[in-house]
């Protein structure tokens, strides 16, 4: 990303309740439950089949937010 700042591309599908596991190159994986509305339900959406990229924008800030930013993120993200 030319800013260097996290934008949400796409939902992430959600198929066994409002959580997803997430594995890394380096072996270790880590779950997170969603808590934000805005994104269980996209990511409800997106398990379902419904197309959801682009007809929504993701938070912002919040636990998810931080979670994504700690864990899941390219190293120069703000």
């Amino acid at each position: 990303m030319a800013t260097g700042k996290f934008i949400w591309q796409d939902a992430p599908a959600m198929y066994h309740g409002n959580i997803n596991t997430f594995s890394f190159a380096d072996g270790h994986s880590a779950y997170h439950k969603w808590t934000d509305p805005k994104i269980i339900t996209a990511g409800q959406q997106a398990a379902s089949g419904i197309a959801v990229m682009g007809k929504w924008n993701g938070p912002t800030s919040g636990s998810d937010v931080e979670f994504i930013h700690d864990n899941y993120r390219m190293p120069t993200w703000q």
